[in-house]
């Protein structure tokens, strides 16, 4: 049994260290695509809540913009700048793509 415990931990040991070279390896890929997809989401998210409000305001009689409407305004304004920003600059460092995203991550996980 301890034989084996030591197999499993000598073969997690070796898998822990292939993802650590793939993902060192591949870091410029892996940000690339992952601002690549933010610039997408982004730029659906707003065309789609843009929509679902004129569509709002023009299917629903009582429908009103809140405050909580309101709130996504800036949180767009600033993704819009970060999509700038991004497709036009080729050498974005890793901390600076990793920055971009966290915050979208966090964006998204708003209530």
């Amino acid at each position: 049994m301890l034989n084996r415990l030591k197999e499993s931990v000598a073969a997690n040991r070796k898998e822990i260290a292939e993802i650590k070279l793939y993902f060192e390896r591949c870091a410029y890929e892996i940000d690339r695509s992952n601002l690549y997809m933010l610039r997408k989401v982004c730029m659906y998210a707003s065309v789609v809540f843009i929509c679902m409000l004129l569509f709002g305001y023009i299917l629903l009689p009582g429908f009103k913009i809140n405050p909580g409407h309101i709130l996504f305004v800036p949180f767009m304004s600033v993704f819009f700048l970060i999509n700038i920003y991004t497709s036009n600059n080729q050498d974005i460092s890793r901390s600076e793509a990793r920055l971009f995203s966290i915050s979208a991550s966090i964006w998204k996980k708003l209530p």
